[in-house]
């Protein structure tokens, strides 16, 4: 087994590198660090760059090593450290290591993952320009600039792209799965369920260990309100990265708390939230996120018990979720709601004075001209009327409740 493997391939490549750096600069030395470092490339990427970066100590213009680190750095995740290699490079060896396909492909991503999109659209036209007659590199090209136009928020741009490539390549793993992305993010997620059931087999097999993808797929499940799927293909997701003895990223923990809020698990996203809040590596928007989520099942599930009979448990629900997130419209506008429901017109008005109604929503003034009609509101009524009526002029919903 690998895990049994590791402390003797870990001394053995300490001593071989102790070996070669104790001996004297010769070219067998550099070979020896070069295959080396190629070796250690998709392991351990860090140690890989320190290695090719002894040999450019001793050979400058040696083009292998110079690309080998900034690729190196790449599959670190350090692409400003990568870009600050490639600015390092002699003039004449960056000029030959563009003419390489694919470590211009690299270059181009180096730039997306910072989003300098105008240079990686540059690269890959300087580079499928070159290329004109091999139609495997035009696909790798075209694979990568599809990507750019992912990321740059064009997903219609890209949903052509891919679909141009799976034309002359149908078992192209990467163009599937960009497609799928492509398709959810221009929220075409009933076609991109569609498209997940025409995979060529091959390329289903080989996506189920892309978590990546996985994660856009579960995605699709949910937005198709297929939770089930959903949820086990995030356990797929969440078992990759244990099973690697890395921690589980909060985007993955977050999509499986959403299908769980789908299905009406409360048990279960009640610890999973809980385990969650106690995570310190939320990034604001991850903690956005995770506001949502409470928000979101806090709604949901005092519309339940609203349901089944229990209008004041659901009342305690919302108060105290507007409490924890005071600045959540969602949960005020359900307050306000339930409160109309119950009767109780007064404390819904009282909420609807809150409301900003230069961002409110149609829902929010629908809410407020009941309660003020209920209310017997009257005068404020018909401000928020006429106000509704100059934003949603041809609005039936409005309309109706002017009426």
């Amino acid at each position: 087994p690998r895990s049994t493997l590791f402390p003797y391939t870990t001394l053995f490549r300490s001593r071989l590198v102790a070996q070669l750096h104790s001996a004297p600069d010769s070219p067998k030395r550099v070979g020896g660090q070069m295959r080396l470092a190629s070796l250690m490339l998709s392991t351990n990427p860090r140690d890989a760059a320190r290695e090719a970066l002894e040999v450019i100590r001793v050979s400058p213009d040696n083009l292998e090593a110079w690309k080998l680190v900034v690729i190196a750095e790449h599959l670190a995740n350090r692409d400003s450290m990568a870009l600050t290699v490639i600015e390092r490079m002699p003039p004449q060896v960056y000029a030959t290591a563009q003419k390489d396909t694919n470590f211009a492909i690299t270059l181009a991503s180096i730039q997306q993952s910072l989003h300098r999109y105008g240079d990686a659209e540059d690269l890959l036209e300087s580079a499928r320009a070159r290329v004109e007659s091999d139609p495997v590199a035009l696909r790798a090209i075209d694979n990568q600039m599809a990507a750019v136009s992912l990321q740059q928020g064009h997903p219609e741009k890209a949903v052509q792209g891919y679909s141009a490539l799976l034309q002359e390549q149908p078992d192209n793993s990467d163009a599937w799965a960009g497609l799928i992305s492509a398709l959810h993010q221009a929220k075409q997620d009933r076609l991109a369920r569609a498209q997940m059931d025409l995979m060529p087999p091959s390329v289903r097999d080989h996506l189920q260990l892309d978590p990546g993808y996985l994660q856009v797929a579960a995605s699709v499940y949910t937005e198709m309100h297929e939770s089930q799927k959903a949820l086990q293909t995030i356990s797929v997701v969440r078992n990759y990265y244990r099973d690697r003895q890395l921690a589980v990223p909060y985007s993955v923990e977050a999509q499986r708390a959403w299908a769980l809020i789908a299905l009406g698990d409360d048990n279960e996203i009640a610890n999973t939230l809980v385990q969650l809040s106690h995570r310190s590596d939320l990034t604001p928007a991850d903690q956005m996120q995770h506001h949502a989520l409470w928000a979101t099942w806090s709604i949901r599930k005092a519309l339940r018990v609203e349901k089944q009979g229990d209008p004041h448990r659901a009342v305690a629900i919302l108060e105290m979720a507007s409490q924890a997130y005071p600045e959540n419209v969602d949960i005020r506008r359900a307050l306000a709601g339930t409160y109309v429901r119950m009767g109780n017109a007064k404390s819904a008005m009282s909420l609807y004075e809150e409301v900003d109604w230069y961002s409110a929503k149609k829902e929010d003034f629908l809410g407020a001209i009941s309660a003020a009609s209920a209310a017997r509101q009257i005068a404020m009524g018909q401000q928020w009327i006429s106000t509704a009526l100059e934003r949603y002029p041809e609005d039936p919903q409005i309309l109706t409740a002017a009426a």
